[in-house]
This record gives structure tokens, C-alpha cells and sequence, in this order.
């Protein structure tokens, strides 16, 4: 972060060869979920925003992984829309990051619906979608909606793997 401030603090006083772009806003979001510092990454996606650079897919969908790490899947469901609205196209990626943001702070009816919404935008559901939504299952206690996932999984001609077997056998278990 250090980097970006002394970055940042020289773009603003005008010197000439350095700058930020969205390449280097989405790296230190990136970084922000990783190191689990949702409201930096919030901050710096306002900053992107004061300095006029346009918000990718990447940028959101980094922003939503943090607030999942925080346990913030609300706000990530607020940057979902946000997203929309500024006519950035969700991905697969975004909604699996808003999925499995609701999956870790056990909302799992969220986390169905945020799967619904990635059918809706007619994009498929892919292993790590089925994954989370598993995972939330088992935080729940939801083993036959857990099963039946399994089952449509399959049923989308995606072949489970270890990850999803373990999920599903976790689920129910409880």
C-alpha cells in the first residue's frame, strides 16, 4: 500500500511518468482480498472513481471477493448493483464472489438467489458456482438441497471433482 500512496501522491502533484490505471487499482484490491482489508478495497475503488478510471469487471468482482473475506456479502450485493449501473457486465467470477461471500457468513437463500441471477444473465454455472453454493448447504444443516445440487450439477454436464465430492459428503454429514 505504501507503493500506491507514494504513487498516487506524485500522480496528484503532477510529475510527469507516473500514474495509475485500472491495471494497478485492480492489483492492489486483488491484494486487499487477500490480506482481508474489505474497506481499503472499498476506499480504493472510490479513489478510482475521484481520479475519472473507469471500474472493469476485474476491479468489481476483486472489490466483491474482499467483502467477502470480510464477511460483508451485503455490501458485496450493493456492488453488485452499483456495478450494473455503471453498465459493467458481471461475469461468472463476479457472481461466484458474491456466492461464496454469502456462503462464508452462512447465508445460504442469498447465495441462491446470487445464483440465480448469474442463470438469469444467461451465463453458466461452472464448479466453483456449485462448490460454494455445496458449502453453504453444509453451514446450514441443508443436506437434500445440498444433494439436489449435486444432482443439477451433474445434470449441467459438469463433471464433479474432489472439491465438490468434499462438499457435498461435508453437507451431509451435518
Amino acid at each position: 500500500m505504501a507503493v500506491f500512496t507514494w504513487t498516487r501522491n506524485r500522480e496528484l502533484q503532477g510529475e510527469a511518468g507516473v500514474w495509475c490505471s485500472v491495471f494497478h487499482f485492480n492489483a492492489l484490491i486483488s491484494a486487499c482480498e487477500r490480506t482481508c482489508h474489505p474497506s481499503t478495497a472499498l476506499r480504493l475503488l472510490a479513489d478510482m472513481h475521484k481520479a475519472g478510471i473507469a471500474a472493469d469487471t476485474v476491479t468489481y468482482s476483486a472489490v466483491i471477493s474482499a467483502l467477502g473475506k470480510g464477511r460483508h456479502w451485503y455490501l458485496g450485493l450493493e456492488v453488485l448493483e452499483r456495478m450494473k449501473k455503471e453498465g459493467v457486465v458481471p461475469n461468472v467470477i463476479t457472481f461466484n464472489a458474491l456466492i461464496s461471500s454469502c456462503e462464508k457468513a452462512s447465508r445460504l437463500e442469498e447465495a441462491m438467489a446470487v445464483f440465480g441471477l448469474l442463470v438469469d444473465a444467461q451465463l453458466q454455472p461452472d464448479l466453483i458456482s456449485y462448490s460454494a453454493l455445496l458449502s453453504a448447504c453444509e453451514k446450514v444443516g441443508e443436506w437434500e438441497r445440498a444433494w439436489w445440487l449435486f444432482e443439477q450439477c451433474k445434470a449441467e454436464g459438469l463433471r464433479p471433482d474432489v472439491i465438490i465430492y468434499n462438499a457435498l459428503i461435508s453437507a451431509c454429514d451435518k
